[in-house]
């Protein structure tokens, strides 16, 4: 049993060595660091015995740094039962063997088993990061003891030091659950504290610590075979379902957890962006939906102070509309079809009409709507050189949009040898390569035809060993005179694409799809 005083000592040094350890972790804490590394050094450069450095490192840190190293060293405190039964099996002996070598680094500041202050602890992590021997060795021969003693020796110290680590870290009681398969002792606490580092690792977002509050259960089961993970709602709680390999190796890292549980959480964010974004959609004609997924307000600027303008755009108000057409063979905005009607804010102000008395403008829909590459979506703003009224939080709108829809492709292939000058033809459009680009930034294939290419959906291209290489329209250039028309475009391959069979993908059946719309917008929308 330690003695009062041995405890006090060993009860700074696993506070104080606990902080040092999650701060190695943190890339956050890189960057405090970073930020006071010159302090640090000057104050320990030439630095003679009993020199406060934890003060002059003080004198250099601003009071958000300070806030932010309270809040980490508060974080770091040792969970209660895991201390309790690491003092508990801590023999006087080896207390003070332990003691004497935290004691023994002369770094002219308080020794590690003393109640610390930010500022030394901070000093004593540079330390740490600078490569001290002696300091590191002490630290790691105390870190390496008391995992040892914390390590649960039965089912029941197991499933207890779960229930305490994870209610560390997710801020609630959560239950362990153990196959029999799975044993006892050392192995199965080497496979939970795996789980709990994995969980600690996406646990430093917010926004991801908010989704892991609500686990109530983790199972750890044993295979005989590859480590994975798994994660499932049970109501509105999380199920972390852990597979191990069998025996005392090959245990899931909490890398992979890590990984696991984050695409979990991703992919629920995801959809439960993707369900709020239908349900405010409009539905319209030919599959057809569309949402206002963005809203830009700017006023206008005074000539002398262009460099002032707010996101470099002028005065008016802009919309930004995402139209949707799951079935794909959306391909491109058809502006002469296209019209606005209206569009007022609550005060019955008209939007149509600018503010700005130096700029002639009309309302008009962006030059440049983007498509997706599957042709399942169009992002297209409406420009209008109003601004709203001072109060006004709505604004109503009322437009045509004006769509060509093709119900799916047709492809032609030609087997081909990319070479500057060579020549071939994809159905009846016949292409010369006009240079081949391969460097660091890739591999590129500028290709020139005499045929308009308003019908192309895209590219695919099969290798010569069957392979098929991902293949993107990275930039297109078209020039339309009288009977002489002329289109590029340049290809970039995920990876060297010499010799193989190139795939022309055409949309087919195009028409002109008018969608009226008229709604209403909000800040909020």
């Amino acid at each position: 049993m330690l003695t009062p005083d041995r405890l006090a000592l060993i009860e700074n040094a696993l506070r104080n060595i606990a902080f040092l350890l999650m701060a190695g972790m943190m890339e956050a804490f890189g960057t405090l660091a970073g930020d006071l590394s010159q302090a640090l050094h000057d104050a320990f450069a030439g630095q003679e015995q009993k020199r406060d450095v934890a003060a002059e490192v003080r004198k250099k840190m601003s009071d958000e740094q300070s806030k932010m190293l309270e809040s980490m060293i508060s974080d770091a405190k040792p969970d209660s039962a895991i201390q309790s039964r690491i003092l508990e099996k801590l023999d006087p002996a080896t207390a003070d063997d332990l003691i004497a070598k935290l004691n023994a680094p002369q770094v002219g500041l308080p020794p590690l088993t003393e109640p610390l202050p930010p500022e030394a602890l901070l000093a004593y992590f540079q330390l740490l990061q600078d490569g001290n021997e002696e300091l590191a060795a002490a630290v790691g021969e105390f870190s390496n003891t008391m995992q040892s003693l914390a390590a649960p020796q039965n089912r029941i110290e197991l499933e207890q030091d779960g229930t305490g680590r994870l209610s560390s870290v997710i801020g609630q009681p959560v239950a362990v659950t153990i196959d029999k398969s799975c044993g006892e002792g050392t192995e199965a606490s080497g496979a939970l504290d795996e789980v709990v580092s994995g969980i600690q690792q996406v646990a430093w977002t917010d926004w991801k610590r908010t989704q892991l509050q609500a686990i109530d259960t983790v199972k750890i089961r044993n295979v005989k075979q590859v480590a994975k993970v798994g994660w499932k709602r049970e109501g509105v709680a999380l199920l972390v379902d852990v597979c191990l390999a069998e025996g005392s190796v090959g245990y899931v890292s909490s890398q992979q957890l890590s990984e696991g549980l984050d695409a979990g959480l991703l992919e629920a964010a995801q959809a439960a962006l993707i369900a709020a974004r239908e349900k405010r959609a409009i539905t319209g004609p030919e599959g057809l939906k569309l949402e206002i997924s963005g809203l830009r307000v700017t006023q206008p600027t005074p000539t002398a102070e262009e460099a002032l303008r707010p996101f470099s755009w002028s005065g008016g108000t802009t919309v930004a509309l995402t139209v949707r057409r799951p079935l794909g063979g959306l391909t491109a905005f058809n502006s002469e079809k296209a019209s606005i009607r209206a569009a007022k804010d609550d005060h019955g102000k008209d939007l149509l009409i600018g503010d700005d008395p130096t700029r002639d403008a009309s309302a008009s829909f962006g030059s440049f709507p983007t498509f997706d590459e599957t042709g399942t979506a169009c992002l297209i703003e409406l420009d209008l050189p109003g601004v709203p009224s001072p109060g006004s939080d709505r604004i109503a709108v009322d437009v045509d949009l004006a769509f060509e829809v093709a119900n799916g492709v047709t492809e032609s292939s030609v087997q081909v040898r990319f070479a500057d000058g060579a020549h071939f033809k994809l159905g009846t459009i016949p292409f010369e390569v006009t240079s081949v680009e391969d460097d660091d930034w890739g591999y590129k294939v500028n290709l020139k035809t005499n045929k308009l290419l308003s019908d192309l959906a895209g590219f695919r291209f099969v290798a010569a060993n069957g392979e098929e290489i991902p293949v993107t329209i990275s930039s297109s250039s078209t020039m339309n005179w009288g009977d002489e028309p002329s289109e590029e475009r340049q290809l970039s391959f995920a990876s060297r694409a010499e010799k193989g069979k190139l795939i022309a993908r055409m949309w087919k059946d195009k028409r002109v799809v008018t969608f009226p719309v008229t709604t209403e917008i909000g800040v909020g929308f």
